[in-house]
């Protein structure tokens, strides 16, 4: 899974960015993988020949976070689109202390904690 990238990882790899063409590529010029963006949040696709890199899957709180706290729906939704399993899928986000957070002002009286 990858879930966040090391530009000195990447360079240690021996893979460059090529924002022109939004892939990582080997020191040949292949590309090994494409940045597909969904809901404006990059997500990275191996090529078929470099799939032992990723298993193709990512943590619901993971995914949510990056989406900037996306309601529930909408996470499991670009999760699907960006072909990745999503794991640990919650029945909604009253674990999310962040998204708690943000509403305390919508309360009258806060939550109770």
């Amino acid at each position: 899974m990858v879930n966040i990238i090391s530009v000195g990882a990447i360079r240690q790899w021996g893979l460059e960015f090529d924002g022109c063409n939004n892939q990582l590529v080997n020191k040949a010029g292949e590309g090994v993988a494409v940045f597909e963006w969904h809901w404006n949040v990059p997500f990275l696709k191996l090529h078929s020949k470099h799939l032992e890199i990723s298993a193709r899957a990512i943590d619901f709180w993971t995914l949510h976070a990056r989406l900037g706290h996306a309601n529930l729906e909408a996470t499991i939704q670009a999760g699907k689109q960006a072909d990745y399993q999503v794991l640990n899928k919650p029945k909604d986000l009253s674990g999310c202390s962040t998204c708690h957070a943000g509403k305390d002002h919508q309360q009258k009286a806060g939550f109770d904690r």
